[in-house]
């Protein structure tokens, strides 16, 4: 019977980690478009709830065919310093036929994330196998 609990919760930890590999996936695959924006304000992020580690909201503004568009994200304060009113970041975009407008970090991070996650199915898949294989 453990076996079989534990080939279910292998199961639906596959299903997970497959979704938060297509989330990267189609930020990789989307978001091509560079461009700068410019840190103009900085303030403490009231967390969610007491595990949530500190962190800062900083509001960005950049442009986008022409419009001044901006955009809050969640930084974690150990990034602080790259986070400094004035300062410039690079992101990349996807903008969408209606006008919205999504943005992630320009740097090389989605792209590992995302074969970390690939790398974790293959995992999952083996330890799936595995485990059909005793049972059967």
């Amino acid at each position: 019977m453990l076996f079989y609990t534990t080939l279910f919760l292998v199961f639906w930890a596959l299903i997970f980690t497959a979704a938060r590999f297509l989330q990267y996936f189609r930020i990789v695959k989307n978001y091509k478009e560079e461009t700068q924006a410019t840190v103009t304000q900085i303030r403490d992020h009231e967390p969610a709830s007491k595990k949530e580690p500190p962190a800062l909201d900083v509001l960005l503004t950049y442009q986008i065919d022409g419009e001044e568009r901006s955009s809050e994200i969640i930084v974690p304060r150990q990034q602080a310093e790259r986070y400094q009113v004035g300062s410039r970041v690079g992101i990349r975009y996807y903008a969408e036929e209606n006008g919205a407008v999504h943005i992630a970090s320009a740097g090389d991070a989605p792209r590992k994330i995302m074969f970390a996650y690939l790398a974790l199915i293959v995992l999952e898949i083996v330890i799936y196998a595995v485990i059909w294989k005793i049972l059967l």
